[in-house]
């Protein structure tokens, strides 16, 4: 279904370095990153993300990446600190540094004075700042941004 419009491709970004992929609505940057964090499966190939391939090893990936979804993936009853400790655990953080990692976010994104309300309370900014600190949790080496550019003014 989506393989037919990629064909084979090559891209390698080396650590360290920013790479942007960018395309017009309905272009497929948006699968690409789908296929990449196997959200959507791919239909033949392979990808690897920092030297894991995505069909026999997704969960080293899913270990070495942060994601930015195009559209918040947030639980509108949890606060961001909740947010945060629930992705902190996930990612394998031990539970007496979570309090700090969490405290450095809320204050890099803004988000202190919203850190114990619910995630419906929050306005649209507020709610991609939390879905950006969710990303970052954890120093992941690589972060995917499956947003439009004008968004992320805060980072």
């Amino acid at each position: 279904m989506y393989g037919w419009r990629f064909g084979k491709h090559f891209i390698g970004v080396k650590q360290g370095e920013n790479f942007c992929l960018l395309g017009i609505n309905g272009s497929g940057s948006s699968t690409i990153f789908k296929m990449l964090t196997e959200e959507i499966s791919m239909t033949n190939g392979n990808a690897f993300v920092n030297n894991y391939s995505v069909i026999k090893q997704l969960n080293s990936v899913h270990q070495n990446l942060g994601y930015y979804p195009q559209f918040d993936a947030l639980d509108s009853l949890l606060t961001v600190r909740k947010h945060l400790y629930f992705y902190a655990r996930l990612r394998g953080i031990k539970r007496k540094n979570i309090s700090f990692i969490t405290e450095r976010l809320l204050k890099r994104l803004d988000l202190t004075l919203w850190a114990d309300r619910p995630v419906k309370q929050y306005s649209s900014g507020n709610k991609r700042k939390l879905s950006t600190a969710v990303s970052l949790i954890g120093n992941p080496p690589i972060v995917f941004m499956g947003v439009s550019l004008k968004i992320n003014y805060f980072l």
